[in-house]
């Protein structure tokens, strides 16, 4: 299935079933970062987007390379990375200059898939579900 582009109605749409003003999702792949979620008038899809998309590109320090980038995962993000830099015509350059992003740990799952809530009785986070672009050659 390929990426859909949404319009304003459906980021306008509320995130969950209920009304709620805040939303702490995380992701199985980057347990070492919560995203936060806020709007007091309700938490829309939108502003579920945003904030992934915020967090997911926020460049890694030196010191979260050396303590994420291990040996055995290195190809992999070097990899994403070169990736989502040609995946970027006209910004490469720009990309290559912020380097290595947390979006780059998730080693090519950039695709949102949805957002499920964890049955664990007294959960009070949603998990952040990815998947890899997959296009038909």
């Amino acid at each position: 299935m390929p990426p859909l582009a949404l319009g304003s109605a459906d980021l306008d749409k509320a995130a969950a079933n209920i009304k709620l003003t805040e939303m702490t999702i995380r992701c199985r792949q980057l347990p070492h970062w919560d995203i936060i979620v806020h709007n007091p008038s309700g938490v829309t899809c939108g502003d579920v987007f945003h904030a992934v998309h915020d967090t997911l590109c926020t460049p890694l320090t030196d010191r979260e390379c050396k303590k994420y980038v291990t040996e055995d995962c290195r190809d992999k993000v070097l990899e994403a990375f070169e990736k989502r830099c040609r995946d970027t015509p006209g910004l490469d350059e720009y990309t290559r200059l912020r380097g290595v992003t947390r979006v780059d740990l998730l080693e090519g799952r950039r695709i949102f898939v949805g957002l499920s809530c964890p049955i664990e009785a007294g959960s009070d986070f949603w998990m952040l579900d990815l998947a890899h672009l997959r296009m038909k050659a």
